[in-house]
C-alpha cells in the first residue's frame, strides 16, 4: 500500500493525474478521496469512475472540478465505485 493523503491541494492533478491514480494499485483501502478544485474534467471523471482501484471508496469529493455532465454521467453509472 502507498501512503496516500486523502485530499490534494487545488490544481495539481488535472486529468492525467486523475487518471494515473486510476490506474494505481495498492488503494484497496481507500475509503474516502478528496479532490477538490483540481482541474479533472470528463475524461478524468471518466477515468475514475471505470477504475478498480478503490473497491472500498465510500467517499468521492470532486467538488469544483469541471466533470461535466459526461463526467456525473459516468461516476453515477460507475460500478466500481
Amino acid at each position: 500500500d502507498y501512503p496516500l493523503p486523502e485530499s490534494f491541494g487545488p490544481r495539481t492533478f488535472g486529468n492525467a493525474g486523475a487518471a494515473a491514480l486510476a490506474a494505481a494499485k495498492g488503494l484497496n483501502r481507500l475509503a474516502c478521496l478528496r479532490i477538490r478544485d483540481n482541474g479533472i474534467g470528463p475524461a478524468g471523471a471518466e477515468a475514475l469512475a471505470s477504475s478498480e482501484s478503490f473497491p472500498a471508496l465510500a467517499e468521492l469529493d470532486l467538488s469544483g472540478n469541471p466533470i461535466g455532465d459526461a463526467g456525473a454521467v459516468a461516476l453515477a453509472r460507475s460500478k466500481a465505485l
